[in-house]
């Protein structure tokens, strides 16, 4: 087995879990507090975000 057919194979293996844990997630609803979270998270990181723009346009202007 060359070293492209092991990568291969462990990529689909790892997909294959991704896949199956993705499903268990979502059955057991932890998907949907999961997602709201990640919403607050990314609001606030583009508020940050916004915010530094500010702070580096006022510094170099």
């Amino acid at each position: 087995m060359s070293i492209t057919e092991a990568e291969y194979m462990a990529a689909a293996e790892v997909t294959k879990d991704a896949l199956w844990l993705t499903s268990l997630v979502r059955e057991l609803g932890v998907w949907q507090v999961l997602s709201r979270k990640n919403t607050h998270v990314c609001q606030d990181v583009i508020v940050m975000h916004e915010q530094g723009r500010i702070h580096i346009g006022a510094m170099f202007s």
